[in-house]
């Protein structure tokens, strides 16, 4: 990140964004925290020993959150048409 001359702000989060959720505010690093378990979850782990169960993560979410996702089938068909829609327009 130094190399590249990215903000310490990207830095902290490429190191700490594996780390557990500590239950505040969903900032930048929550984001990407749940965004890469969500891609775990759902079929789209970076290292396929990373591949979790989408339950664990939404119960993790503040309430809110979790409510807007709808069953955990459901968020993952959601997730797999996003994803190969994008994958043919590249």
């Amino acid at each position: 990140m130094k190399e590249w001359h990215f903000p310490e702000e990207f830095a902290a989060i490429a190191r700490r964004h594996h780390q557990a959720w500590d239950g505040g505010a969903v900032d930048l690093l929550g984001v990407v925290h749940f965004a890469c378990r969500i891609a775990d979850a759902t079929g789209f782990p970076v290292l396929t020993s990373s591949i979790e169960d989408l339950k664990p993560v939404i119960d993790a979410l503040p309430p809110q959150l979790a409510a807007k996702l709808g069953s955990g089938e459901e968020f993952t068909r959601t997730i797999a048409d996003k994803v190969k829609a994008l994958e043919r327009t590249l």
